[in-house]
């Protein structure tokens, strides 16, 4: 049924809708999340990178095509995804982070890179991840010796410090 409500919701003016949950029968670790989505459906492999450099893994997919009485064409993707352990999902709106930042990375608003990754670990938004690629890139257009992959692996494996650098920059500017 909310699988229903949630396709009533979608349209050619909101083409996308997520959800990301814990059913009663998973671990810490184990999540599902699913993809709502208006018109013709991307193929896995083109959304699989998205879920992978948001710092998830893959267990599984399941695809569902829908077409409405009305000739409408919806899909589900029905996805198990594992996220690192020390990603907690009960604070701050994470959850919800997560699914703004995927839509947007769907969309093709946001680049699809490892700093999305920062979503998760760092409970950063999509908007403060920007902040943190604009300044990655500025770094690496004033020859800074530090490669991009260098710096979004850094900044992932130190998530609280790069979460302290962007509450920093937003409290100085």
């Amino acid at each position: 049924v909310m699988d229903l409500m949630r396709l009533h919701k979608i349209s050619p003016e909101r083409p996308l809708s997520t959800y990301l949950y814990r059913s009663l029968h998973q671990n810490d670790q184990s999540l599902s999340f699913k993809v709502f989505g208006h018109g013709q459906a991307k193929a896995l492999s083109d959304v699989l990178p998205i879920l992978e450099r948001m710092g998830v893994k893959v267990i599984n997919a399941h695809p569902y095509s829908i077409k409405s009485d009305a000739g409408l064409d919806q899909w589900i993707i029905d996805f198990e995804i594992e996220i690192d352990a020390q990603v907690n999902l009960d604070g701050a709106d994470v959850k919800e982070r997560f699914q703004d930042a995927f839509g947007q990375i769907y969309s093709g608003r946001v680049d699809n890179d490892r700093f999305n990754s920062l979503v998760l670990a760092a409970n950063l938004s999509w908007q403060q991840v920007i902040l943190i690629r604009a300044i990655s890139s500025y770094l690496h257009q004033i020859q800074v010796p530090f490669s991009q992959t260098y710096m979004q692996s850094t900044l992932l494996r130190n998530a609280s410090i790069s979460h302290t650098l962007v509450r920093l920059f937003e409290a100085r500017f």
